[in-house]
């Protein structure tokens, strides 16, 4: 795909992505559907991507959204977090707010439920993560690689300075990362952060070399996320289905971004941001300014 458009190039991409990782059918749409609604007075978990939709640009939550989240518990519907971000960030966050609830992080490659028990964890073999390290940092240094505790970079320049503000612990540099993979670093994914143009040419050339062993796709216009295969907020859900015996119209999902897209899909009862793209808005049914609004449907 040539990316002579930006705009275009990073549509059409997503567009790949989405057809990727969707189960078969149309998104839903129907607001007349009778049983859609019936399903959605139904709801048995309520899940929230964080930024973009459920954290401020101050990574707080609201005081409106926090009542909301704990009256989902006060009518019997449990809460739980779906996010691109380290579980540790969910775990402080709940623990900011008072509330407990099931975990998806790293948009799906580890899975804890309420109790603190893990569910899942994916993680890159060593060789397939040390090629796409390699082929990353040959042409560019403005990435990181996240393991189910930490976010690594190899050099703190000022770029990753004013990127690391953007997290609730501190970046950790290891110049040697490389060599301590499959080791003491074991890799959930790798984010290559900067200029949309940038890295999706960056992009291209890692799904090009590597696409058959990986997911990978733009979590924001400035961050792609490179993942072992299979794994997606989505699959990530789909784990806590299984334990809790729910059916996909047994719950709700509220989103911003192309990696909310496989989550919006699992269910009838989905809901984007108003701000979101609308190549992702269309594979929401409801779109909602905040997130009380979408819990307030079940209240």
């Amino acid at each position: 795909m040539d990316f002579i458009n930006v705009n275009w190039g990073f549509i059409n991409l997503e567009r790949e992505f989405i057809n990727a990782h969707s189960p078969s059918g149309p998104p839903h749409h129907n607001e007349d559907n009778p049983k859609h609604r019936e399903y959605e007075h139904m709801i048995k978990l309520f899940v929230s991507d964080l930024d973009g939709t459920l954290l401020e640009e101050d990574k707080q939550v609201s005081e409106e959204n926090q009542t909301y989240i704990k009256k989902l518990t006060e009518h019997g519907i449990e809460f739980a977090v779906a996010t691109g971000r380290s579980d540790r960030d969910i775990v402080k966050l709940m623990e900011d707010m008072n509330v407990t609830g099931h975990r998806v992080s790293q948009n799906g490659a580890f899975v804890f439920n309420k109790g603190n028990e893990a569910i899942f964890s994916g993680t890159f073999d060593r060789s397939l993560i040390s090629d796409i390290h390699e082929l990353i940092e040959a042409e560019y240094d403005f990435f990181f690689v996240s393991t189910a505790t930490d976010l690594y970079v190899t050099k703190k320049t000022e770029e990753m300075r004013r990127a690391e503000e953007a997290h609730f612990f501190p970046l950790v540099e290891n110049r040697d990362l490389i060599n301590l993979y499959g080791k003491s670093v074991f890799p959930t994914k790798i984010s290559i952060v900067g200029d949309t143009e940038r890295i999706l040419e960056l992009k291209k050339k890692v799904d090009n070399r590597f696409g058959p062993d990986i997911e990978s796709y733009l979590s924001d216009e400035h961050c792609v996320d490179i993942l072992p295969k299979g794994i997606s907020k989505a699959s990530g859900i789909d784990h806590l289905l299984h334990l809790y015996n729910l059916k996909p119209e047994e719950i709700a999902v509220v989103g911003d971004s192309f990696n909310d897209v496989p989550m919006m899909q699992m269910t009838p009862n989905s809901f984007a941001m108003s701000h979101a793209r609308d190549e992702v808005k269309k594979h929401a049914r409801h779109i909602v300014d905040h997130v009380h609004e979408a819990i307030r449907y079940f209240l």
